[in-house]
């Protein structure tokens, strides 16, 4: 068999800066459509192609996200059939990746080689211009939740009595309105008692909590519930609410935790 020839310069090079990578798929005659796992497509036979669609799944299963998603412009691809070194061909990129769905879509240039046969399996070798070589840009982590608040003990108002103090009006017809204050009720009974540190009762309910205790959630409702800050206002209101709320609870809060 005689050996194809390969434009030098283009593969083989020694330089340290380069990079070489070497991935098993399926060569598929389809010249349309995506690629199934494991295969790479031309959208013309051989030489002709000036698009390359690649499988992110090679054909033994590694995903090649991070390598195929950053070839420099320049890249050299070369395929070779499996069995037969005689049925390859080269080709070097003209464009940026391009990731659709599970494949990279690639803009290419022919350089040399002959048709490979179809289906079967074959050798993606694949070599970035000197100095290019991708570096892999994983996924940003998620960032980590914020810390649960603490469970302070049960809501020491109802959500009925919140919405009288605020002379709003519940309706099955507006749950958001209900769904909101619920959770602003919850809210604001948590901060009243971590306000009031070693003097809060976990016992306490909407119903054995202090008038005084209860009052002061009340007033913290009413503070949060007209600032919601969904307006872009600043709520310039928050320390005289905590002034008032200070001033209703000073026989119930430990001083030494001020």
């Amino acid at each position: 068999m005689t050996p194809i020839p390969i434009t030098p310069g283009r593969l083989g090079s020694t330089s340290t800066t380069a990079r070489t990578t070497w991935l098993p798929y399926t060569y598929s005659p389809q010249t349309t459509g995506a690629p199934a796992n494991g295969q790479l497509r031309l959208d013309d036979v051989g030489l002709l192609a000036l698009t390359i669609r690649i499988s992110l799944r090679t054909a033994d299963g590694f995903d090649a996200f991070y390598v195929l998603n950053d070839l420099p412009v320049g890249t050299s691809l070369f395929i070779q059939d499996k069995n037969d070194h005689t049925a390859a061909l080269l080709f070097h990129t003209t464009g940026a990746p391009t990731v659709i769905d599970d494949y990279v879509e690639v803009a290419i240039e022919g350089d040399s080689g002959s048709n490979l046969a179809n289906n079967q399996s074959a050798m993606l070798v694949i070599q970035t211009p000197e100095g290019d070589a991708p570096t892999p840009t994983p996924q940003p982590a998620p960032e980590p939740a914020p810390p649960p608040v603490a469970d302070l003990g049960p809501d020491l108002v109802t959500v009925p009595e919140a919405a009288t103090y605020l002379r709003v009006v519940l309706s099955t017809a507006q749950p958001d309105i209900t769904a909101d204050l619920t959770r602003l009720v919850g809210f604001a009974s948590n901060a009243i008692r971590d306000y009031l540190k070693d003097r809060n009762d976990p016992a306490w309910t909407d119903t054995t909590a202090p008038p005084r205790v209860r009052d002061a959630v009340l007033l913290f409702v009413g503070n949060r519930w007209e600032h919601k800050g969904d307006d872009g206002a600043p709520n310039d209101t928050d320390a005289a609410v905590w002034d008032a709320i200070d001033r209703v609870l000073k026989r119930s809060r430990d001083p030494a935790y001020a």
